[in-house]
C-alpha cells in the first residue's frame, strides 16, 4: 500500500516487543532483497522529532535510500506514555504526507491504536498497517506439538501443557525455550521441561511485583540479587517482571468491570492457572501499575539500545521505579 504520492509506508502494532521487531526485520529484509538501503532507526521516547524529519528529508552522502524505523509511535493511543519534549504531531503529519524516496516503518508496542484519533485516521490513508497479534493459548500449543513433530522429537501431552503453564507469556522467551527443548532432541516428559524451565519455577515472580507495587526496595533488590546471580539473564528476568505487571493490570481491569472468570480467560487469552494465581493478589492500583511498566520498559528500551551496560543494571533507574 502506499501513500498518496505513491511512496510505500508502514505502522506495525503489538502488544509483544519480539513480534513486533521480528515483523519489522522481515519488512527490512524483504526490501534489502531489491536493493542497498542504509538502516535508521529512532524512537519518538528518546529522539528529536525535528532530527528525525530532518534525517527523512537529508540525500545520504552516496545518495543512498534510507529505511527509517520510528518507534514508540505512543500518539497513536490514548495512553499517557511521554514522548521526547521536541515531540510535535505535526512534524509526523508532513512527513507521511511528503514525498520522499525512502522508507518509513512506524512501530508501536502496543495491542491496538487508538481509531478515534484524527491522525490514527490520517495513517490508515497514508501507510499499510500491520498488526502482529499474540498467539492464543491453544494456538501456543498447537506451535510447540507442530515443531517439535517436524524435529521427529516425541512428546508427553501434559508436558506440553505444563510448559505453557511455567513459562512468561512473552513470545521472546516462548521461542527461546522452544528451541532449547529441540536442542535436547529427546522425549519431552514434565521432567525435561523442569530442567529447562527451572529458572522460571525457583523464582518467585509474583512476590518480586509486589516489592515492586509497594515500594520496599530493600526487599526488590535482595530478590533481584538472588534471581541475577542464579540466572545471569537480564532480559529473562525483565521479560518476568514486565509480563506479571501487565497480566496483573489487564486482570483488574476486567475484574472492574464485573467480567466472569470465563470471560477474562476468553479475553486476554490466558489459561485457568495463572487466572487463578493473579486473581489472589491484592494490589488494586491500576495507574500505580502502568507507571511501573512504563519505567521498566524506558530500561529495557535502553539495554537493548546499548545505552545502558546490560551487565551493570543502571542503579538510578531502578530507584525510578521505586519514586
Amino acid at each position: 500500500m502506499y501513500n498518496k504520492n505513491g511512496e510505500k509506508m508502514f505502522l506495525i502494532y503489538s502488544n509483544d516487543d519480539y513480534l513486533l521487531n521480528k515483523q519489522t526485520k522481515k519488512i527490512i529484509n524483504k526490501l534489502l532483497e531489491n536493493e542497498y538501503y542504509e538502516v535508521l532507526r529512532y524512537s519518538l521516547i528518546d529522539s528529536n522529532i525535528n532530527e528525525i524529519y530532518e534525517e527523512i528529508n537529508t540525500i545520504s552522502l552516496f545518495n543512498e535510500k534510507k529505511i527509517i524505523i520510528i518507534e514508540d509511535c505512543y500518539f497513536l493511543t490514548e495512553k499517557k506514555i511521554k514522548l521526547h519534549q521536541s515531540f510535535d504531531v505535526d512534524i509526523i503529519k508532513k512527513i507521511i504526507s511528503q514525498k520522499n524516496i525512502n522508507q518509513l516503518i512506524f512501530t508501536l508496542n502496543s495491542e491496538t491504536y487508538s481509531k478515534r484519533l484524527k491522525i490514527s485516521k490520517e495513517f490508515e490513508l497514508s501507510c499499510k498497517i500491520l498488526e502482529v497479534k499474540k498467539p492464543s493459548y491453544n494456538e501456543k500449543i498447537a506451535l510447540v506439538k507442530r515443531k517439535l513433530t517436524d524435529n521427529k522429537i516425541k512428546f508427553n501431552e501434559d508436558a506440553i501443557n505444563y510448559l505453557l503453564e511455567v513459562l512468561p507469556d512473552d513470545m521472546g522467551v516462548f521461542s527461546n525455550e522452544v528451541a532449547k527443548l529441540i536442542e535436547y532432541n529427546s522425549f519431552i516428559d514434565i521432567n525435561l521441561v523442569n530442567i529447562i524451565t527451572e529458572k522460571y519455577q525457583n523464582f518467585d515472580i509474583f512476590s518480586l511485583v509486589e516489592t515492586i507495587l509497594d515500594n520496599n526496595i530493600e526487599d526488590f533488590i535482595k530478590k533481584f540479587n538472588i534471581y541475577v546471580n542464579n540466572n545471569k539473564d537480564i532480559y529473562g528476568f525483565l521479560a518476568l517482571v514486565l509480563n506479571g505487571l501487565t497480566t496483573l493490570r489487564n486482570i483488574n481491569i476486567c475484574k472492574k468491570n464485573a467480567m466472569s472468570d470465563n470471560q477474562i480467560i476468553d479475553l486476554l487469552k490466558i489459561n485457568p492457572y495463572r487466572l487463578k494465581v493473579f486473581s489472589n493478589k491484592k494490589i488494586k492500583d491500576i495507574s500505580l501499575i502502568n507507571d511501573k511498566i512504563n519505567l521498566l520498559y524506558y530500561l529495557e528500551k535502553n539495554l537493548k539500545s546499548g545505552l545502558f551496560d546490560s551487565k551493570i543494571i543502571p542503579e538510578l533507574t531502578f530507584l525510578k521505579i521505586f519514586n
